[in-house]
């Protein structure tokens, strides 16, 4: 396993002292509904198709998409789209594109979504949501488990599961006092991880640096 320090803790981002309604304006956003946010490029195995079906069954949500169609991937857009336009979702999905300032993005939703229909090694998106205090709902594979512990620091479902994506993030909407709770939690596990990596990392330097040592 590969560990190296992720984030800088001595920086202080201009979006933490930024209202959420005011970061809504900035984007567009509706101010009362109630947005579940995916933040990664546009791309099948990410599974943003998997919460726009969640949508059909969640009428009170709201979709914010950041991130754009890459490496080809424009026919799988063009596809989110259309999909939108066919149920009726266009005044409940947005598509906000390639943006730079990701963690402002994240406060101005709800809940952060991890959506991928295959297993990803880390799931950088999960701690940078953590990092935003929001809850996370995230496909149970792959790195996604050594970050998330299931109703502790957030909630897991079976990937590619639209009913069951749809109901976990239901819980966020109907317990408020729940998915805060996520949310504390989250920031609690991104500090730990933070901490690990850099200790680990450190010590893999160390480590690298006495070898070479030796080997002079």
């Amino acid at each position: 396993m590969s560990c190296s320090t992720v984030f800088q803790p001595g920086r202080s981002p201009s979006w933490k002292s930024v209202a959420q309604h005011e970061l809504r304006a900035r984007f567009g956003l509706p101010q009362d509904a109630f947005l579940v946010g995916s933040f990664s490029r546009l791309a099948r195995w990410k599974g943003q198709h998997i919460l726009l079906e969640a949508l059909l069954e969640a009428p009170e949500m709201h979709a914010v998409l950041v991130g754009a169609a890459l490496f080809g991937e424009d026919a799988y857009e063009a596809e989110l789209r259309a999909y939108v336009l066919e149920h009726g979702l266009a005044d409940r999905v947005h598509f906000l594109g390639f943006q730079h300032d990701i963690a402002a993005c994240m406060k101005a939703v709800d809940v952060v979504a991890h959506t991928s229909i295959s297993p990803e090694p880390f799931g950088r998106v999960i701690i940078e949501g953590m990092l935003a205090k929001r809850p996370i709902v995230a496909a149970r594979a792959g790195g996604v488990t050594d970050i998330v512990e299931d109703r502790e620091n957030g909630i897991l479902c079976t990937p590619g599961d639209v009913h069951a994506l749809a109901g976990a993030l239901g819980e966020t909407v109907c317990r408020c006092w729940f998915a805060q709770s996520l949310g504390r939690a989250g920031l609690c596990q991104r500090d730990q991880s933070l901490r690990y990596r850099t200790v680990c990392g450190k010590r893999r330097k160390d480590s690298l640096r006495c070898r070479r040592e030796v080997a002079v």
